[in-house]
């Protein structure tokens, strides 16, 4: 179409997201349940992330241990 501008690319533009942290299985024995610190949840077979010596059950509750 003639006479249209271009898009505007604002403050809202959604911004490319980091992964953080790396992706590990757990698979627990008996009893051995991971247990989330930020959100309290529990699985006995799954996966959850880790950076350093901090991990949670997503990336987003492991970035809210590592702020903290």
């Amino acid at each position: 179409m003639v006479g249209r501008k271009p898009a505007k690319i604002g403050s809202n533009a959604k911004v490319k997201n980091e992964t953080i942290g790396k992706h590990v299985r757990y698979i627990g024995m008996g009893d051995k349940w991971y247990v989330c610190a930020a959100c309290n949840r529990k699985f006995l077979r799954g996966f959850f992330w880790e950076e350093g010596d901090k991990n949670g059950c997503t990336q987003r509750c492991l970035s809210k241990l590592i702020e903290a």
